[in-house]
């Protein structure tokens, strides 16, 4: 995984955004593990370039499966591209409006701009953002941190471990608070900084709402045998 983020120059979160959305799919493994070929990174690049474009995940995955045209899922997002902007420009007026009067925020006449603005809207003209709460994307959305402090099962000593760089699978549910998520891992190549040994980490971390822990349960398990003295 971190050579593919080192690759693509994009943050891990993003890469398990498209995979959430099943826009791509890693093979694994037989230890369960990612693996990234060289066709996975050309099949991201090109799901990259859609969406930096303004394609949204949906077009995206229609796509793939050959439901439209390029040229009509591009035509499409200029289409929505272009009334978002025109919805800027008209938020941009309004802006500049009340910045050229001069006001505070306490005395800036509600009524007299709240009617400029119906009137403004009856003859067509668009804002951003009006009567809609704005959407957050999901390529911005908080993740939690799968870094952990774990003890050493033979001298006791604490590592620092990112969970996340084991994890081999991802299970997901909507429920009433939004997405709950649990993601299971299992690292088996743990050494211990101080005295060497090597070690196995195992759990799941539980996310719900999305975001935001609600459970783990992570588990060192020793590999070595502990060297005993007579």
């Amino acid at each position: 995984m971190k050579d593919v983020e080192e690759t693509l120059n994009i943050p891990r979160s993003h890469i398990h955004y498209l995979e959430r959305e099943g826009l791509f799919t890693a093979s694994r493994g037989e230890n369960g593990y990612r693996e990234f070929s060289e066709q996975d990174l050309l099949n991201i690049k090109m799901v990259l370039i859609l969406m930096t474009a303004g394609a949204s995940a949906e077009t995206v995955k229609k796509l793939q499966a050959h439901d439209i045209t390029l040229d009509d899922a591009l035509k499409q997002t200029e289409i929505d591209m272009r009334k978002e902007v025109d919805e800027m420009l008209g938020s941009l007026e309004l802006i500049q409006q009340i910045r050229a009067s001069n006001v505070s925020y306490d005395s800036l006449p509600r009524d007299s701009y709240w009617a400029d603005i119906q009137i403004k809207e009856q003859n067509g003209q668009h804002f951003r953002g009006h009567y809609e709460l704005e959407v957050i994307s999901d390529w911005a959305s908080p993740q939690v941190s799968m870094e952990r402090i774990v003890s050493c099962p033979y001298c006791h000593a604490m590592n620092r471990i990112d969970l996340e760089e084991y994890v081999y699978v991802e299970d997901s549910t909507e429920k009433s608070m939004g997405q709950e998520l649990y993601r299971y891992f299992q690292a088996d190549d743990c050494h211990c900084s101080k005295c060497g040994k090597k070690y196995q980490v195992v759990g799941s971390i539980c996310e719900y709402p999305y975001g935001s822990i609600d459970s783990e349960q992570i588990e060192i398990k020793p590999i070595e045998e502990e060297q005993r003295y007579e």
